[in-house]
């Protein structure tokens, strides 16, 4: 009896070590990735009645230094921060979108983006990631994503594939139905390890309104500069960027738009060249905007001290906080006066 008790506890424990390194093997870590839980509650929020005055859109960066609990207790205006981590402006309008769909409308809209997410998405197939990881973009938003960027010929940049491939059109399908793309999910779902952790990520957002500190969190390997050399200005990224302040003016929403600050060294290594790009999508967004009084440049490059931040580009909850008072400080002088 002692023996048959045995083997049936060892042969649950081999099981869960299989698993877990099988689960390892496929996802290359434990349990649930906290950013999908955050873009969950991105998707949640826009669909939600509740409605708030002021949203932050943008990066990791804003999703780290954007407290709304702070700023809605000193300007009396409710705020929420939705942006969505490795993601640039392509991502941030049909997060807009979504939210004003649902029949709310806010009064500002606070934009912010690393200067590479600016100038380009980060990788070939991270908006289809986003469409199989937490469905924000359905199938017609895809698709309006693919007709933009073939005007631009960003169709690799996008979904992997040239823009004259003939399976194009079936980018979005074959993801859904692509079983390997649900397999750490579906492994996940058996350890209550993973719906723990999932729910406390998820209640810890709720009660934060979107604020995650990310800084230190498997970012060790960060270079901003490396990260920046790569990039320059980019057609299409500039175009989604434009169309975010578009959407929000078309519906009478101000837009501010905050540049992070960035560690000393980095920004005294910044390129000319990135500067000079920077400066021309600023200039260019200011040409486009339908209502040029109601879009506001709170600031430009800066630098803040190095025991503000948590790693390379991302700030720790003393940077966070530093941030978030420089942001009042900006709206409430340049644009609340004007309301």
């Amino acid at each position: 009896m002692k023996k048959r008790r045995f083997f049936v506890l060892a042969s649950g424990v081999a099981m869960a070590l299989y698993a877990g390194l099988l689960l390892y093997a496929l996802t290359g870590k434990w349990g649930y990735d906290v950013s999908e839980v955050l873009r969950k509650f991105v998707l949640d929020a826009t669909a939600s009645p509740e409605a708030y005055d002021v949203l932050a859109i943008g990066d990791s960066v804003v999703k780290s230094s954007f407290i709304p609990k702070d700023f809605a207790s000193q300007t009396n205006r409710t705020a929420i921060n939705l942006a969505i981590t490795a993601n640039g402006p392509i991502i941030g309008y049909y997060v807009l979108k979504k939210y004003l769909d649902s029949g709310k409308k806010p009064a500002l809209i606070i934009i912010s983006y690393q200067q590479g997410y600016l100038f380009q998405e980060a990788k070939p197939n991270v908006l289809i990631d986003n469409v199989y990881g937490f469905y924000l973009l359905n199938q017609t938003d895809f698709n309006e994503i693919l007709q933009n960027a073939k005007k631009f010929n960003r169709c690799y940049e996008i979904a992997g594939l040239p823009c004259d491939s003939m399976f194009l059109p079936y980018v979005y399908v074959s993801h859904m139905l692509n079983l390997k793309n649900y397999m750490p999910e579906i492994l996940k779902s058996f350890f209550i390890y993973g719906f723990w952790t999932n729910y406390k990520n998820y209640k810890k957002a709720k009660n934060t309104l979107g604020i995650e500190y990310v800084g230190g969190r498997n970012n060790d390997k960060i270079n901003m500069e490396a990260f920046l050399s790569t990039r320059s200005k980019d057609d299409l990224t500039e175009f989604y960027f434009q169309s975010i302040v578009k959407l929000a003016q078309q519906n009478g929403i101000k837009v501010a738009i905050y540049l992070m600050p960035m560690k000393a060294y980095s920004l005294q290594t910044l390129s000319e060249k990135n500067k000079q790009d920077f400066d021309m999508v600023i200039q260019d967004l200011k040409k486009s905007a339908p209502k040029k009084d109601d879009l506001f440049i709170l600031n430009d490059f800066e630098a803040m001290d190095d025991s503000y931040f948590g790693d390379e580009i991302h700030p720790n909850e003393k940077g966070a906080q530093h941030i978030t008072q420089d942001i009042i400080r900006r709206v409430q002088k340049m644009v609340f006066d004007s309301f």
